[in-house]
C-alpha cells in the first residue's frame, strides 16, 4: 500500500503543477471561461492529494501549512523598496514587524522539524483497513467499528445482503452536530451522508473499489475530525 500511495501522490502533484500552470495560462491571456472550468478540475485534484498524503501522514496537512507560512515570512531585506518612508519611525516599525515575524519563523521551523521527525503512531494502517474491507466483502465479518478516541463518537461500517450502512455514532446523548464544524458538514453531505440521520448507505458495494471506500474512511478520520487528538486522530478498529 505504501508504495501504491507514493505512487498516487507522485502522479497528482504533477496534475496539480500542470492545472495550476494552465490556469495562470488562462489567466494571463483573460480568457476567464476556461479558468473557471480548470478551477474544478484543480479543486478534485487537489481535494485528491490531501486525501492520499492524509493516508501516508496524518501529520501531512499541518506540515503542508507550517511549510506555506515559513516561505511568506518576510525578512527585513525583502520589504519592497520605498514601501515605507524613510523615517525613523517606520524603520522602528519594520524592525519590530520582522522581529516578530522571525521568531515565528523560527518557532514554525522548530514544530516542522519535530513532525517530520516524528514517525506516526497513532494513524489507521491501510493494509488492516483494506484487509478488513476485503473480509467484509467475503461476509467472513458483517461490522467494522472505527472509534474515534477522545470522543465519543464512531464511524461504523454494517454490511447487510449487499448494501453497507456508513454510519456517524455517538455513544453518548451528544447529537453528532454538537462534535461537527459547518464545514465537516458540508464534507460529509458531499461524501453522500444524510446531513440528519449522517447514515450514508452504498448500494454499489460489489462494485466500489476498495480504495475508494479508504478514501472515505480517511476523509473523514483525517479531515473531518482533524481538530481532535491534537495533530493525530487515535483510532481504535472493532470488528463484529
Amino acid at each position: 500500500m505504501e508504495s501504491n500511495l507514493a505512487y498516487l501522490i507522485e502522479y497528482f502533484e504533477k496534475e496539480k503543477d500542470r492545472l495550476e500552470a494552465e490556469l495562470q495560462e488562462a489567466i494571463d491571456l483573460w480568457d476567464f471561461e476556461i479558468a473557471e472550468a480548470i478551477k474544478g478540475s484543480l479543486k478534485y485534484v487537489r481535494d485528491k492529494l490531501r486525501v492520499f498524503k492524509n493516508l501516508k501522514n496524518p501529520y501531512a496537512k499541518k506540515i503542508e501549512s507550517l511549510e506555506d507560512q515559513i516561505n511568506r515570512t518576510l525578512e527585513i531585506d525583502q520589504y519592497p523598496e520605498g514601501m515605507f518612508p524613510n523615517s525613523d519611525y517606520q524603520k522602528s516599525w519594520i524592525k519590530r514587524q520582522t522581529d516578530r515575524e522571525k521568531e515565528n519563523k523560527e518557532r514554525n521551523i522548530k514544530e516542522l522539524e519535530l513532525l517530520k521527525s516524528i514517525r506516526p503512531r497513532d494513524i489507521v494502517d491501510s493494509d488492516i483497513v483494506l484487509n478488513l474491507i476485503g473480509q467484509l466483502r467475503k461476509d467472513a465479518i458483517s461490522k467494522i467499528g472505527f472509534e474515534i478516541l477522545d470522543t465519543s463518537l464512531m464511524l461504523l461500517l454494517h454490511k447487510v445482503d449487499r448494501k453497507v450502512f456508513v454510519s456517524l455514532i455517538s455513544n453518548n446523548n451528544r447529537k453528532i452536530d454538537d462534535y461537527l464544524h459547518r464545514n465537516n458538514r458540508k464534507k460529509l453531505k458531499t461524501l453522500g451522508f444524510n446531513p440528519v440521520s449522517y447514515i450514508k448507505e452504498i448500494f454499489d458495494f460489489e462494485v466500489k473499489s476498495d480504495l475508494s471506500l479508504l478514501q472515505d474512511i480517511s476523509i473523514i478520520m483525517y479531515d473531518v475530525f482533524s481538530s481532535y487528538g491534537d495533530l493525530t486522530i487515535e483510532v481504535h478498529i472493532m470488528v463484529e
